[in-house]
């Protein structure tokens, strides 16, 4: 660096950089805010599956159409009141 300040490179290096933090800073709160929608969205399906008198380890499916129209098992298992519900998904050959 020169006495007068940053040099041409140097400035374009700082903006590199601040680019490349400023990416990560999106980065890190898009995946944030994904990870919280697909577990609301995995909550919300799982509620929907399993009927309100369903007790802890018990299972429950469906088959249906998922967005490509494969035709999919839907399964939800039960892990007790007010817990996050575990779905697997399976496909049909």
């Amino acid at each position: 660096m020169s006495e007068t300040g940053a040099t041409r490179k140097g400035r374009d290096l700082i903006k590199v950089w601040q680019d490349a933090v400023d990416r990560e800073t999106r980065a890190r709160h898009e995946g944030t805010e994904a990870l919280n929608n697909e577990r609301s969205a995995r909550k919300a399906l799982g509620d929907w599956l399993m009927p309100s008198d369903a007790k802890p380890g018990e299972t429950f499916s469906i088959w249906e159409r998922d967005r490509y129209d494969n035709e999919m098992m839907f399964e939800v298992k039960c892990n007790g009141s007010g817990q996050t519900p575990d779905i697997k998904t399976r496909a049909r050959r």
